[in-house]
């Protein structure tokens, strides 16, 4: 039975059993007034909903993290558990991202989750009045987390040795999911890595006119212009663009 077009009374009547059989036909607005305002079902009616609806998310993080972490899957098997796990939490509307919770980080599953949400998830999920500060603090540290961990094994290539194309292509893939913002709040040490800032076009450099300083912006732009040059992503922006005045 599809449960959007009920009213909130039509659903209070309809019953545990019946919402958990027909959960994944609810709109978002229902579940919220199902799992935050309703007043018919009790915290364990209402846990017993909420984990009936993000059942298959929650399985596909589970798949995906013991995937990656099995012996004898494949690398095609470890791709596609982890996309598959990607697609399941950006399919979600930013209200269910809040709904769904918890944001502690303390288990891969979570870990994951957090890493895969898309730019405009974690923008919305970071204005709710659903999380705590100590919660927002944890969630920007494990949006960066994996960003980090490739610099950070980055920086022990030891020198002279070529750093490998598997690395490098790591690394496009980390910067790439960051949003503008999230780059913006990047440690300077971090930010400043060479490798790194190869891989800055104009869109990820348009909030650091806000997030960073002149000189940490100088320096930016100095090695777009001067030791990259022409080729360089954001050559064009930093030059003659709508960046130059920003990173003169």
């Amino acid at each position: 039975k599809v449960l959007s077009g009920m009213s909130n009374k039509e659903l209070e009547d309809a019953g545990v059993k019946n919402i958990k059989a027909h959960v994944q036909t609810l709109n978002t607005s229902q579940l919220e007034h199902i799992l935050e305002k309703s007043e018919k079902f009790n915290e364990v009616e209402k846990a017993q909903i909420r984990e009936a609806r993000f059942a298959p998310l929650k399985g596909a993080l589970s798949t995906s993290v013991s995937t990656a972490a099995s012996p004898t899957a494949t690398p095609a098997e470890k791709a596609a558990a982890k996309k598959a796990a990607k697609d399941a939490v950006r399919s979600l509307e930013a209200k269910e991202v809040e709904l769904h919770g918890p944001f502690d980080g303390s288990k891969p599953e979570h870990q994951e989750f957090i890493g895969h949400m898309k730019a405009s998830q974690v923008e919305s999920l970071l204005k709710s009045q659903r999380i705590t500060q100590s919660q927002r603090d944890i969630i920007k540290k494990e949006r960066t987390r994996p960003f980090t961990e490739v610099v950070d094994t980055l920086r022990v290539t030891p020198a002279g040795a070529a750093i490998t194309p598997g690395l490098l292509a790591e690394l496009k893939t980390r910067v790439d999911a960051l949003s503008p913002k999230e780059v913006a709040s990047l440690e300077n040490s971090y930010l400043l890595e060479p490798e790194v800032l190869k891989l800055l076009g104009p869109d990820k450099l348009k909030e650091l006119p806000e997030g960073k300083d002149d000189a940490t912006r100088k320096s930016i732009g100095d090695f777009i212009r001067i030791t990259v040059g022409a080729t360089h992503p954001a050559h064009k922006y930093v030059t003659v663009g709508a960046g130059r005045s920003f990173f003169g």
